[in-house]
């Protein structure tokens, strides 16, 4: 609506006839407008003939004070005189009102404004001019898209950066190495130092490890199980250099010169490696023992940190304590080692570029076997991927020379129980013993794959290590032994006295992975 305080009205244009009184208004606001129209104004069409408004009907219609004199016409410009309306206490009063309905107008696109969600909403200004403003809910939306590309280009900055140095390492790594060493960063970021075990065939491994050291480990024939995946053969898989750590990233890392990560039972474990991507997996007794074997056809076994932070069998070979405090054999306090920081003799190989720390420092946790009411359950190859519930059960069962306690004896069924069938728990008896001189019972029928997976040991064979184990309820195996087992640790050591829950601070892990 368009108001009038001044003096003259003429807002609209008015429609007249001939000889008639009654004019009819167009666009006006006669009865509503701020200031009204009022019986005594003056009205005309030419400023020389004035008519007197007698009635003011509404805002489209007034009635003059005689008949229009005239011709019959349309949208004609014409004027009112405010006369009554007119006084000067009705103008300022006029103008007052126009002044506060513009500051309502304003107030009431004000309020549609602010509580827009359009990207724009129209504002009139002091002039009356309409102009279209853009809302506060579409600025937000402006800056949070401005900080949201601003984000996004410094995190594709800092990621550029972090490429770079993830190459650079990487590049290091596999220059210092010859290539048998890489870097591999998993779905957290994290960097893992890892070690390319290539596929063998079992005969030709055990005719290296019968030439070198005269034993007959009785392999088998063919690719050896931990190079075939579900029944696929795979060209090799990367081996964890070293001991699972703690990570920055949350996860873990497989790198050198820290603490391993302990208390983490066996299915915290086995989640922490699953969880790094497609391909890791939480590496497998078969794994662990194509690494030995693989390490044993080319050297000796490897020694480790078994007699608080030095070897106990060559003292002069130590590692970086994790406690800055105490000596190398000082037995007054526990003594895991910074990972990768012993000699090459630690190594599976006995290089600098091999598996380190697969004989003590800290127990680890292995998949894909576990002894479940004394018989053994496993895959037949490397798969990860099986559900436990769906490893096959094999015709190997751990008894015991005694009755409540004693040594392993390898059956075809279980004679003496040391416990309660179902008890995972601590308590009743336990069954140890050297691993190579494990016995077997004469109806037991020696099996390939229980030597391949470093259960039933050969006549003769080599790797140093006890055989433990709780043959009621359910136990999964750590390997390698820890810090303080002397020569209780080895290559050869297993240990079935663990349920599934335990998590303790010398028990680890390794995460493996699959080529891609």
């Amino acid at each position: 609506m368009t108001a009038s305080a001044g003096a003259w009205y003429r807002v609209g244009t008015v429609n007249v006839t001939k000889n008639n009184a009654a004019v009819t208004g167009v666009g006006s606001s006669w009865q509503n407008d701020v200031i009204a129209i009022a019986i005594g104004d003056f009205f005309t069409l030419d400023a020389k003939t004035w008519y007197e408004v007698i009635a003011v009907n509404s805002d489209t219609s007034i009635t003059l004070d005689r008949g229009f004199e005239g011709s019959t016409g349309t949208n004609k410009a014409y004027a009112i005189v405010r006369n009554t309306s007119g006084t000067i206490l009705t103008r300022i009063a006029g103008q007052v009102s126009v002044q506060f309905n513009q500051k309502q107008l304003f107030l009431d696109e004000l309020r549609t404004w602010l509580n827009s969600t359009n990207a724009s909403e129209e504002l009139t200004d002091s002039h009356g001019l309409k102009r279209l403003i853009k809302t506060p809910r579409q600025m937000i939306d402006d800056a949070e898209q401005a900080a949201s590309t601003a984000r996004s280009e410094w995190n594709a900055a800092r990621d550029a950066v972090e490429t770079r140095a993830q190459t650079a390492y990487r590049e290091a790594v596999e220059a210092a190495s010859s290539g048998k060493n890489t870097v591999k960063y998993d779905a957290q970021g994290n960097p893992n130092v890892m070690v390319w075990i290539n596929k063998f065939n079992s005969e030709d491994v055990n005719a290296a490890i019968l030439a070198r050291h005269g034993v007959d480990f009785q392999l088998g024939t063919g690719v050896f199980p931990a190079f075939i995946k579900n029944g696929v053969q795979i060209r090799g898989f990367w081996c964890p250099k070293y001991q699972a750590s703690n990570s920055a990233n949350g996860g873990c890392s497989v790198v050198a010169g820290v603490s391993p990560r302990t208390y983490v039972n066996y299915d915290v474990a086995k989640a922490l490696c699953t969880n790094k991507g497609p391909g890791w997996h939480m590496l497998a007794n078969i794994e662990w023992f194509a690494v030995a074997y693989s390490g044993l056809a080319f050297g000796e076994q490897p020694r480790g940190n078994t007699n608080y932070g030095r070897a106990h069998d060559a003292k002069h070979e130590v590692a970086t304590l994790s406690s800055s405090a105490h000596a190398p054999g000082d037995t007054a306090h526990s003594a895991p080692c910074y990972t990768g920081t012993g000699p090459a003799t630690w190594s599976h190989d006995g290089t600098q570029f091999g598996v380190f720390d697969m004989v003590g420092n800290v127990w680890e946790w292995v998949d894909q076997l576990k002894l479940q009411e004394g018989q053994i359950f496993a895959p037949l190859d490397n798969n990860p991927d099986m559900p436990e519930a769906q490893w096959p059960a094999h015709e190997c069962y751990f008894d015991s020379s005694g009755a409540t306690s004693g040594s392993v004896i390898l059956n075809s069924l279980i004679t003496n129980r040391t416990g309660d069938l179902g008890d995972n728990g601590n308590g009743n008896g336990n069954n140890s013993n050297t691993w190579r001189t494990t016995a077997k019972d004469p109806s037991y029928v020696e099996n390939l794959l229980m030597r391949q997976m470093g259960i039933e040991p050969p006549t003769g064979a080599l790797f140093n290590g006890l055989l433990y184990s709780r043959n009621f309820g359910e136990r999964l195996p750590v390997r390698g032994g820890f810090w303080l087992n002397g020569g209780a640790a080895g290559l050869g050591v297993l240990n079935f006295y663990y349920d599934r829950t335990n998590a303790s601070s010398v028990i680890g892990f390794r995460p493996a992975l699959f080529e891609s």
